[in-house]
């Protein structure tokens, strides 16, 4: 099977669409596309993961993904317009997307994974749930979905006032106490 990279350029190769290679760069995402003001990182599932070693976890093996928290920092710098791309090579192959948003607004679990250099040092690493980004069947779809997110921003950043979002395994609670007219009537008064 080829690497997700080597799918990812001869896919858009195939397509003829115009994209920079930036794979060979530990700062910069990837893939950028910039007709569609596009950027993303790709990562693969390549092998079960044994939940023995990941101490914590809930997520059921299957849908079950460890990403660098420096990964994660990397897309936010080209938000909003950014992405991660998981090919997963032991259930499929199939596509998760995730955007900055998800990144952002699901549910997760961080842990530091120590390692070996002269001194005892740490990585950041994240425990996602699969299910909690877009499962695409084909690079198609991936795309599609990735080039029509920013008709979502309107919603995402300005008319949707609820925690973003429906995650497996999420329940979002409700707390405080109930906001009514004469707080916010307040809350300019004390600004002003």
């Amino acid at each position: 099977m080829k690497s997700f990279e080597q799918e990812i350029k001869a896919y858009l190769g195939k397509n003829q669409i115009p994209f920079e290679d930036r794979t060979g760069s530990l700062e910069e995402l990837d893939f950028a596309l910039n007709d569609h003001q596009v950027h993303f990182d790709v990562k693969e599932k390549k092998q079960h993961i044994n939940l023995k070693n990941w101490q914590g976890v809930t997520i059921p093996e299957k849908h079950f993904f460890i990403l660098d928290d420096l990964s994660a920092r990397k897309i936010l710098l080209k938000s909003p317009r950014s992405f991660l791309v998981v090919r997963d090579n032991v259930s499929g192959p199939s596509y998760y997307v995730f955007s900055i948003v998800d990144l952002l607004c699901m549910p997760k679990h961080r842990v530091h994974r120590a390692i070996e250099k002269s001194t005892k040092a740490y990585k950041g690493k994240w425990y996602v749930d699969l299910r909690h980004g877009k499962r695409c069947a084909s690079l198609d779809d991936v795309l599609h979905y990735m080039s029509h997110y920013p008709g979502k921003f309107k919603q995402i950043f300005k008319e949707h006032i609820d925690c973003w979002g429906e995650y497996e395994g999420e329940e979002i609670q409700t707390a405080g106490t109930v906001r009514k007219r004469k707080h916010w009537v307040e809350d300019l008064r004390t600004k002003g």
